[in-house]
């Protein structure tokens, strides 16, 4: 019986430890320039989040508001219809 209890605790323990990564990722403040909407990342970059426009073909901004574009969030343009 202590025994399992020590194990329950453990694994609280484990648990707990792990849920401020989780907490700070999906917490992430998101900011509108332009038809864009983007996350700013740890790194001082920002991650484009969504895409508000209706261009066919657009080129992708280098930055926004001053910060550097380097990666683009999963479903952040819309599909197009096939």
């Amino acid at each position: 019986m202590m025994k399992k209890m020590l194990a329950l605790l453990l694994t609280l323990a484990i648990c707990f430890a792990c849920a401020p990564a989780f907490a700070e990722e999906a917490e992430r403040e998101v900011f509108e320039s332009g038809e864009y909407t983007y996350a700013l990342l740890d790194d001082g970059t920002v991650e484009i989040t969504k895409y508000k426009g209706s261009a066919k073909e657009l080129d992708l901004p280098c930055e926004l508001d001053g910060y550097p574009v380097t990666s683009i969030g999963d479903g952040a343009f819309p599909s197009a219809p096939v």
